[in-house]
């Protein structure tokens, strides 16, 4: 359980390799208490998205993260300027990387609260995926 956890935090806010659907699997296939694997994974997401709202700036002022960002920062102007805390939403429930939206919306300077409730769109989509996961595996 602690590792469906922590994968989806690493995933969710540095797009780590491996898509936090990948962990909503393991926790189907390991036959825990679905609702306890649920929350696990909510919660890990929505803390990883207010994680990576946390570590966008610092992460912009990195030689190796602002050189991959700087191709998508006209984008996400655009992105911002046009749907606001809509975006946050939209990548939440959307494969769009989530993370990296998140950490547009700190660089972008989001009013926090409003990102912060805006993460919470991710609860319908992992929920959804999770049994969706378990409809396909029983």
């Amino acid at each position: 359980m602690p590792g469906v956890f922590l994968g989806i935090l690493l995933t969710d806010s540095l797009t780590f390799p491996v898509p936090p659907d990948t962990y909503l699997l393991i926790a189907v296939a390991s036959e825990k208490n679905a609702l306890i694997m649920l929350i696990l994974c909510c919660v890990g997401s929505i803390t990883a998205g207010n994680l990576a709202y946390f570590l966008g700036p610092y992460l912009a002022k990195a030689p190796f993260f602002n050189s991959r960002i700087e191709g998508f920062r006209k984008k996400g102007e655009k992105l911002f300027q046009r749907y606001g805390v809509w975006a946050v939403v939209i990548a939440a429930l959307t494969p769009i990387p989530f993370s990296i939206v998140c950490w547009f919306s700190a660089i972008y300077k989001m009013d926090r609260t409003k990102f912060f409730f805006a993460t919470f769109a991710r609860i319908p989509r992992l929920v959804g995926y999770y049994w969706l996961f378990v409809l396909g595996w029983s």
